[in-house]
């Protein structure tokens, strides 16, 4: 995972920090969304994906109703990619880099460990999928 963060670190120009807690959010999304074996088996091959699990906020699960859930859902995002919008935000991303951000954190992972287990997760939440590709 260290490569992963200090490449979105350098590309989108924030801080290790917040693109840690940010990837740890996304991850903390995925599990609550995917229940199953296919995502706990993915963390246990990635290194440092635990860590970063372990250490994302707490709420995330509960991020994105206010106005933010309500434009998303007008928009057709949907209360999982505001979820996803608001956690990134709260980690220190703004919203001009979230969507990026998270797609790239979604091909970052496709590169390092492969489309099937990545697309296991994923399947479990559509309107992400849809999204992030």
């Amino acid at each position: 995972m260290d490569e992963i963060i200090k490449s979105l670190s350098e590309k989108f120009n924030l801080s290790e920090p917040a693109v840690r807690s940010a990837a740890g959010s996304l991850l903390k999304l995925l599990q609550q969304k995917s229940a199953g074996t296919e995502f706990e088996e993915w963390i246990r091959q990635v290194p440092g994906a635990a860590a970063l699990l372990a250490a994302a906020p707490a709420g995330v699960a509960d991020s994105g109703s206010g106005l933010l859930g309500g434009l998303m859902g007008a928009l057709g995002g949907g209360p999982d990619f505001s979820k996803a919008l608001a956690a990134l935000q709260s980690a220190g991303v703004p919203m001009e880099k979230a969507l990026p951000f998270a797609r790239e954190f979604i091909g970052e992972a496709r590169q390092k460990w492969g489309n099937e287990p990545v697309d296991a997760v994923l399947n479990r939440i559509p309107m992400l999928k849809t999204l992030l590709g």
